[in-house]
């Protein structure tokens, strides 16, 4: 598998034509260019003239993110609550060359930070963003090289940025629960050091990475320094026609902390199919299959309305089933969210059922998660 993934980034590199970059606003490029188009249409329009000097002479462009979020399950009365803040930054000295930097704290204000919450309720998928109490770290911090066709980025990294872009796949700012995304059955770190690769064109595109597979937050360069890193290989290839996009990601992953008890590497591939019906829906299905990783199975689909009572709000739904490796039962989620946007603000509302609890440590097989969050952009 990493000769195999080792090859696919040297044929990428020598194929160098044109370049179509995919981003989305969980990742440093597309949360600055979602916040310039923000303070286009709100209350800081008139209020960013030395920004736009940044960018103008110097080519700095930069975004500061701040979200909080509370969840509360009826049936056990556990809770909690966090939040994080980040600020991005991009220096593009010529066309080319771009550097990244993304800052990022976070902080628990409950008792239960959003880990020991899903745990202690029993749920096999993650039922929120992460937020933990840390302290400002180098979230992202990379150099990235833009040919023709194809660009490279090598540093502290999102892989986000690259693998397993489904539509509302962002969890800070559409679905609260991560059963959606890959983080919670391919085990792909949320920041990580790392070299990706990605070549696309018009209807195509194919990225390819090499990461730190037991980085957690804050710790991507602390775990080069200290030799704790485990190798996570990924390759997705896409095909993307007018606003749909459907594409296969292969990925391994050498032991970690559910693998260790039998020392086998992780592996597996998932499919994803979005499509664009019409200007305000779009429809999205995802399968994914694993070996040596707590979940054996998982599909989701989902439809997202936009506009559902005004302009500025987005209803989703999603049906989540994932199967535990341990006990070859099938957890199943419902969500629901409601967004609304104002200016730079966002408040969603949202809705979990799950059934078949996996991990609960009571009678109990059901939970009821009603969330609230709020993020703001500037």
């Amino acid at each position: 598998m990493f000769k195999y993934l080792s090859l696919v980034f040297l044929v990428l590199f020598f194929s160098t034509k044109m370049l179509a970059s995919i981003t989305d606003a969980n990742d440093l490029e597309g949360k600055i260019a979602e916040a310039k188009q923000t303070r286009k249409k709100c209350w800081l329009k008139d209020k960013t003239k030395e920004l736009s000097y940044l960018e103008k002479e110097y080519h700095i462009e930069m975004a500061l993110s701040a979200w909080s979020m509370g969840q509360y399950d009826v049936q056990s009365t556990l809770k909690t609550l966090g939040g994080s803040v980040d600020y991005a930054l991009k220096y593009m000295p010529t066309t080319q060359n771009i550097f990244g930097l993304k800052l990022e704290a976070q902080e628990s204000f409950s008792s239960l930070n959003s880990t020991q919450f899903y745990q202690d309720l029993g749920s096999l998928n993650v039922t929120s963003a992460h937020f933990e109490d840390v302290n400002p770290y180098f979230k992202e911090l990379w150099f990235e090289r833009k040919f023709e066709s194809f660009r490279f980025r090598l540093g502290v990294i999102n892989p986000d940025s690259f693998m397993d872009r489904s539509f509302y796949n962002n969890f800070t700012k559409y679905f609260m629960s991560q059963s959606n995304s890959a983080k919670s059955y391919a085990l792909l770190p949320s920041s990580s050091f790392a070299l990706v690769g990605s070549y696309a064109k018009k209807n195509f595109y194919m990225n390819a990475l090499l990461c730190d597979g037991n980085a957690q937050s804050g710790e991507a360069i602390q775990n080069v320094k200290d030799e704790k890193m485990a190798l996570y290989s990924s390759v997705e290839l896409g095909f993307t026609p007018k606003k749909n996009k459907y594409y296969l990601n292969i990925w391994s992953k050498q032991t970690n902390a559910y693998s260790v008890q039998n020392n086998k590497d992780s592996l597996g591939a998932f499919i994803s199919l979005n499509q664009d019906l019409d200007r305000k829906d779009k429809v999205f299905f995802k399968y994914g299959a694993s070996k040596n990783t707590q979940i054996r199975q998982h599909m989701s689909l989902g439809l997202g309305h936009h506009e559902l009572f005004s302009k500025k709000d987005l209803f989703l739904s999603s049906m989540d089933f994932s199967q535990s490796d341990e006990t070859s039962k099938f957890q199943t989620s419902v969500e629901f969210v409601y967004k609304y946007v104002y200016e730079n603000l966002e408040l969603s509302v949202d809705l979990q059922v799950i059934d078949n609890l996996i991990h609960s440590k009571e009678d109990k097989n059901f939970a009821l998660l009603p969330g609230l969050r709020v993020r703001a952009l500037f």
